[in-house]
């Protein structure tokens, strides 16, 4: 068993043997779960992963400056919709596109 210290910002240093052998690199995403009185620590998945480097940029982005981001509502308001208007296209664009 390795002891390890939380430095004075709360940080806890996953030492390297553990880090290599979980296969986590700077930067990488991780679950915390306690569980019985533990930390249990485990690899999390990117969610944007599949979504390539263009949402990881949004998300950055996002994070760094929320206020340059519009909700959905403020999105319709500014287009003079309705969630009722859109919902009562139904499927016409995905039919429409199937057609064609």
């Amino acid at each position: 068993m390795t002891i390890g210290t939380i430095d004075a910002k709360d940080r806890l240093r996953i030492p390297r043997e553990m880090r290599e052998a979980l296969g986590l690199k700077p930067g990488d995403a991780v679950f915390y779960a306690l569980v019985d009185g533990e930390i249990r620590v485990r690899p999390a998945e990117d969610p944007y992963a599949a979504y390539g480097p263009v949402a990881r940029q949004v998300w950055n982005a996002y994070k760094q400056h929320p206020e340059r981001f519009l909700t959905h509502e403020q999105v319709m308001a500014e287009l003079g919709i309705t969630q009722a208007e859109i919902d009562a296209l139904g499927d016409e664009p995905a039919e429409q596109a199937r057609e064609e």
